[in-house]
C-alpha cells in the first residue's frame, strides 16, 4: 500500500518542533523535524511501521488512492438530507425589553405569536418530524420569554404526540427567568440549554444591553445564572466583544471564573462583533485584526478553565442548520425561513405552518449542498463547509472560516511553544 500526506493537514513550524493538526480527522500532534520531514516523503514507503501506523490512524497520511475532497463533499450532500435531527428556531415574539446597540433586528416589526399560530407551529412540526430520531427546538426572539406561554403550549402538544423525542434550548438576555418560570422551564419545556450574551462587566454591560425596565441588571443576571446551574441546565455564556469593551471582557472572564469555578454544565466563549460590508461600526473589528485581539481573550480563557486547545478541531457535515432542508426558522406569524438574519423580508419565506415547505428561489439557494469554489482548495473545509451562507447570500463579509483559522494558529502556537520550554 501506497500512502501520501493528507491535504487537510494543518502545518505551524517551530524552531525545535513541527505542530500537525488534520481538519478531517481531528488529528493532532507534535513532531520533531525529521519525524516531519518522513511523514513529507511517505510516498516513499510501502511499508507500515510504527510512525506511519499512528499517523494513519490520526490522519495525517491516507491510502494514495483516496481522494479526500470527494469524501468531505459526499459527507455534506449525504448528511444534507437525513432528517433524523431537525432543527426547528422559533421566534415566540420580535419583541425585547433591551436594546443592545449591535442586534440585527433593530427596527423589526414588533410581533407576538399567538395561540393559534402555536397550535398550527405544534402540527407543522408533527406532520414534517415524526419519523425524525431527535427533534431540536431553540427558542429566539426578540426575547422569547415575552411569550413563554406559547412554549409551554409547543413543548407539550409535541411531547404527547412524539414521544418524548423533543429537546430544546433557548437564547435570552435572562431578566425574565424568574424562579417560577425555572421550574416551569424544567417541568414542561424539555430544556437541556440557555445561551445568554454577557457585554462586560456591571456598567459596560448595563450600558450595552440599555434595558426599558432598569430594574434588570448585571447583578440579577449573574444571580440568574447561578439560579440555572443549581437546576442543572447547560448554561452557554457568550460574551460579545469589540474594539472598546475588550479590556472589560478579561475582568469578566475572570470574574465568572471566580464566581462560579468550572461547573462542567458552564461553557464560556468570547466573539468578536464584525465590521461587515453592509454593517460598519467604528468600535467593530475586522476579520484583519483577529489576531491582534483574540490572543489575550484566549489565555484567559485558557488559563481559568473555559478553552481546551485540544479540542477546537470538529468536522462538520454542513455549515449550519439553515442548510439541512428539513430544518427552518418559523416566524411569529408562522412563515417559514431558513436564517433569522435572512427572516425580514415575506419574500424570503420558504413555506409556512399550514402548507409546510414550498419549492422556490430562496430555499434552493440555502439547502443546495455546493460552496464557493474557492473553498474547495482549503484546508479548513472539512471544519466550516463554506462558511456562513448568510454572509454570501446577504452581501456581508464572507470571510466566516478566519475565526477557526485563528483559532487553530492559536492553539498550534501554543503547543509549540509549550513543547519547546519544556524540552529546554
Amino acid at each position: 500500500m501506497l500512502f501520501k500526506p493528507s491535504i487537510y493537514n494543518y502545518i505551524k513550524t517551530g524552531e525545535k518542533f513541527v505542530a500537525i493538526c488534520n481538519t478531517f480527522s481531528g488529528g493532532l500532534a507534535i513532531l520533531e523535524h525529521n519525524e516531519y520531514n518522513k511523514l513529507q516523503n511517505v510516498h516513499f514507503f510501502n511499508k507500515i511501521d510504527n510512525d506511519l501506523e499512528e499517523w494513519l490512524k490520526q490522519g495525517f497520511i491516507v491510502d494514495n488512492n483516496k481522494d479526500e475532497l470527494s469524501i468531505v463533499n459526499y459527507c455534506r450532500c449525504r448528511d444534507a438530507f437525513l432528517n433524523n435531527r431537525p432543527i426547528y428556531r422559533i421566534l415566540t415574539t420580535t419583541a425585547c425589553n433591551a436594546r443592545c446597540f449591535y442586534c440585527y433586528e433593530k427596527g423589526r416589526t414588533v410581533q407576538f405569536m399567538s395561540k393559534e399560530t402555536a397550535i398550527k407551529t405544534a402540527d407543522f412540526i408533527i406532520k414534517h418530524a415524526e419519523n425524525a430520531k431527535e427533534i431540536l427546538l431553540n427558542w429566539f426572539g426578540g426575547e422569547p420569554l415575552l411569550n413563554y406561554t406559547v412554549i409551554t403550549l409547543i413543548t407539550q402538544k409535541l411531547s404527547a404526540a412524539l414521544n418524548n423525542k423533543i429537546t430544546s434550548s433557548i437564547i435570552t438576555n435572562a431578566s425574565l427567568f424568574s424562579k417560577e418560570m425555572i421550574t416551569i422551564a424544567k417541568e414542561n419545556w424539555n430544556l437541556n440549554s440557555v445561551q445568554i450574551t454577557l457585554d462586560g462587566m456591571a456598567d459596560v454591560h448595563d450600558n450595552r444591553k440599555s434595558y426599558i425596565n432598569k430594574c434588570f441588571s448585571f447583578g440579577e443576571t449573574i444571580e440568574t445564572i447561578g439560579l440555572l446551574l443549581s437546576s442543572n441546565f447547560r448554561i452557554i455564556l457568550r460574551l460579545n466583544y469589540d474594539k472598546n469593551n475588550i479590556t472589560d471582557i478579561i475582568k469578566l472572564i475572570y470574574f465568572i471564573h471566580e464566581t462560579f469555578g468550572n461547573n462542567h454544565n458552564l461553557i464560556c466563549y468570547a466573539y468578536s462583533l464584525f465590521n461587515t460590508a453592509t454593517n460598519q461600526e467604528s468600535s467593530y473589528v475586522y476579520y484583519e485584526d483577529i489576531p491582534r485581539y483574540m490572543p489575550n481573550i484566549i489565555n484567559v480563557l485558557m488559563e481559568c478553565g473555559y478553552y481546551n486547545p485540544l479540542k477546537i478541531i470538529q468536522r462538520r457535515t454542513n455549515a449550519c442548520f439553515a442548510t439541512d432542508p428539513y430544518s427552518c426558522v418559523i416566524n411569529t406569524d408562522g412563515l417559514l425561513y431558513k436564517c433569522t438574519m435572512d427572516s425580514m423580508e415575506p419574500s424570503r419565506s420558504v413555506g409556512n405552518v399550514n402548507d409546510g415547505f414550498v419549492m422556490n428561489n430562496p430555499l434552493i439557494e440555502w439547502t443546495t449542498p455546493v460552496i464557493p469554489k474557492h473553498c474547495y482548495e482549503c484546508k479548513m473545509l472539512p471544519i466550516c463547509q463554506g462558511g456562513c451562507r448568510a454572509s454570501r447570500m446577504l452581501n456581508m463579509d464572507a470571510s466566516g472560516c478566519a475565526i477557526k483559522r485563528q483559532l487553530i494558529e492559536y492553539t498550534l502556537n501554543h503547543l509549540l511553544n509549550t513543547v519547546y520550554h519544556e524540552s529546554n
